[in-house]
């Protein structure tokens, strides 16, 4: 396993997976964002995401959580940033409640994922 040197310390890549995949997802926020041409797009793109988070917050809510919470806020960052049109509370209200109605939805078994 590669190591990264920080003052004098190995950190190995395992123990700092969570601030590189969140700077990825923090750039694809951003791509995703800039590319959308308007606040319509923009608002359901967010709405669409939070849900995929909310899906994902409910895979993992029996593990580790803070590191994958940086990550997702690490996403909303980069989208924020990147967008263009449209207000960043109504962008930020969007991705929430689209993950609580994911959460709820997957938790009461409206929605059932299989795993591959």
């Amino acid at each position: 396993m590669e190591t990264i040197w920080l003052n004098k310390k190995a950190l190995t890549v395992f123990n700092v997976w969570a601030e590189i995949l969140g700077l990825f997802l923090l750039v694809v926020g951003f791509i995703i964002a800039v590319m959308l041409g308007s606040a319509v797009m923009l608002y359901l793109t967010i709405f669409v995401s939070g849900m995929l988070f909310g899906r994902f917050w409910y895979k993992i809510r029996n593990t580790l959580k803070f590191p994958w919470f940086m990550v997702i806020l690490f996403f909303l960052f980069g989208f924020i940033m990147g967008s263009l049109y449209g207000s960043k509370i109504v962008i930020v209200m969007l991705f929430l409640f689209g993950m609580v109605v994911s959460y709820y939805l997957h938790d009461r078994k409206f929605i059932h994922s299989e795993e591959y």
